[in-house]
């Protein structure tokens, strides 16, 4: 999604895997990706409670969230500071 100007640019995608443990190896792949990919990344959220995995960071390019329900992912990259990421998060599962 792009917003008004060039640089704001968002990333949103889903992604569902054959197993919950091949959801898992995906989404610990992308969160080193995330942390490699972006050098000022810092995390601001890393949870796992009632089967849903987490973990968000800031960047210099915008929030990335990362989140696992069971053998299902969504990604959020590149989320401005005053976008309410749990609404944005919502929408995309609703997809």
């Amino acid at each position: 999604y792009e917003g008004a100007r060039r640089d704001e640019v968002m990333l949103a995608q889903t992604a569902a895997w054959d197993t919950e443990a091949d959801a898992q190896e995906f989404f610990d792949a992308y969160a080193r990706r995330t942390e490699r990919r972006y050098n000022s990344a810092t995390i601001i959220e890393n949870k796992n409670e009632n089967g849903i995995a987490t973990r968000a960071w800031r960047t210099n390019e915008g929030a990335v969230y990362l989140e696992r329900h069971g053998s299902r992912i969504a990604i959020l990259e590149g989320v401005p500071e005053s976008v309410n990421r749990r609404k944005l998060m919502n929408a995309v599962w609703r997809k």
